[in-house]
C-alpha cells in the first residue's frame, strides 16, 4: 500500500500556502529564530525547523488528515514525527488545530553509504536516516511523508539549498519501505530557506521533481527567482490564500488537477 498520489499533491499545495503565508515576512522569522537560540546556540536551521517550520506542518496536517482521512487528534499525533522530539517541548507546545509531534524520524534501517555520499565500512553499523520531519499513518489509507529543511542566515539564493534538499530528499524518498525498522515514507517535501537581503522573500513551490522522485521543494529567496515548473508568487506582505486565487500545481503524472 503506498499513499495516494492526489492526496499527497493536495497535502503539498496546502502545506507551501501555508507556509508561504507564515515564512514570507523574513524579519519575523530571524527574530524567531534569535528568540530560542539558548535552545540550539550553534544550529540556526535546527531552531528555524522547530520554531517555524514545525508548528505549521502540525496545523496543516491536522487539518488535512481530520477532514480527508478522518483521522482523530490522537492519531494525527501518532503519525507526526520530527528530528530531535525529546527536546521540542522546551520551544513548541501544540495549539488548539493542532496535534503535535510523538516520536522521532529514524529509522534502524542503516545504510552502506550516506545522503552525501559517504561510504561505510562493512564492519561499521553503517548510516542511520535522520530526515527533519516525516508524516507516517497506514490504517485505513497510507499516508506517508518524509521532510528535509534547509536554512541559511546569510545566503539571498535558494539555489545552493535547493540543491542539498534535492540531493536529501532524492535518497530519502529512494530507500526501500522498511516498516519494521521505522522507514516507510512515499513522497517528499521540503523547504529552502535563503534569509539574506532585504525585505520579504520571495516564494516558489520547485516541482521538478515530483515525477521522477516524489518530491516538491517550497523555495524562500531574497532575489528574483528563475522560472521552472512552478508557482511562483511574490510574498509582498499582502497576498494571503485568504484573499488570493493560487492556481492548481500541475504535478506531472497525476491524472487531473484540483
Amino acid at each position: 500500500m503506498t499513499t495516494d498520489l492526489d492526496n499527497a499533491g493536495e497535502f503539498c499545495q496546502l502545506l507551501y500556502c501555508a507556509l508561504r503565508d507564515s515564512l514570507s515576512d523574513t524579519a519575523a522569522v530571524l527574530q524567531r529564530v534569535a528568540d530560542i537560540e539558548s535552545h540550539a546556540p550553534r544550529h540556526t536551521e535546527t531552531r528555524f525547523c522547530k520554531d517555524c517550520v514545525l508548528p505549521v506542518v502540525d496545523s496543516v496536517a491536522t487539518h488535512y488528515l481530520q477532514s480527508k482521512l478522518g483521522l482523530t487528534l490522537g492519531q494525527i499525533r501518532s503519525a507526526l514525527r520530527c528530528e530531535g522530539v525529546s527536546t521540542l517541548a522546551q520551544v513548541y507546545t501544540p495549539a488548539v488545530g493542532q496535534s503535535g509531534f510523538s516520536t522521532f524520524t529514524w529509522g534502524t534501517n542503516y545504510q552502506r553509504v550516506s545522503k552525501t555520499g559517504k561510504a561505510y565500512p562493512p564492519d561499521s553499523r553503517g548510516y542511520q536516516p535522520c530526515p527533519d520531519f516525516g508524516i507516517v499513518h497506514r490504517e485505513k489509507e497510507k499516508f506517508a511523508l518524509v521532510g528535509e529543511t534547509k536554512f541559511s542566515r546569510g545566503a539571498t539564493s535558494s539555489g545552493p539549498l535547493l540543491a542539498d534538499i534535492c540531493r536529501d530528499l532524492r535518497y530519502y524518498v529512494g530507500l526501500p519501505s522498511q516498516p519494521g525498522k521505522s522507514w516507510d515514507y512515499d513522497f517528499g517535501f521540503g523547504i529552502a530557506y535563503a534569509a539574506g537581503g532585504d525585505g520579504p522573500r520571495q516564494c516558489r513551490l520547485f516541482v521538478d521533481e515530483w515525477e521522477k522522485h516524489r518530491f516538491v521543494v517550497a523555495c524562500f529567496s531574497g532575489m528574483t527567482l528563475a522560472p521552472n515548473k512552478a508557482i511562483d508568487q511574490m510574498a509582498d506582505g499582502r497576498a494571503s490564500t485568504s484573499d488570493m486565487h493560487l492556481p492548481p500545481i500541475d504535478f506531472p503524472g497525476r491524472a487531473e488537477s484540483y
